[in-house]
């Protein structure tokens, strides 16, 4: 076993020029928590074009930079 664990590929050791938390992904769900909104206004948001999105499959992640910007520009 300790064989394959070796073999899979680290992200630090193959991108160690990348920060780990700027690929970290949000959930919508966990969006809401972090800024203390509702599914709903995310949504809006999103279809407004104020907050940046990923889809993967059926789901829908958040980078943290982009809710970075999208906080960045509430400030505005």
């Amino acid at each position: 076993m300790a064989g394959a664990r070796s073999s899979k590929n680290n992200i630090a050791e193959t991108a160690p020029h990348v920060a780990v938390d700027s690929l970290r992904l949000l959930s919508v769900k966990e969006l809401c928590e972090l800024l203390s909104i509702s599914r709903s206004k995310v949504y809006v948001e999103m279809a407004d074009g104020r907050l940046r999105c990923i889809k993967l499959g059926g789901s829908t992640r958040f980078r943290l930079a982009d809710v970075e910007a999208y906080l960045n520009g509430l400030a505005a």
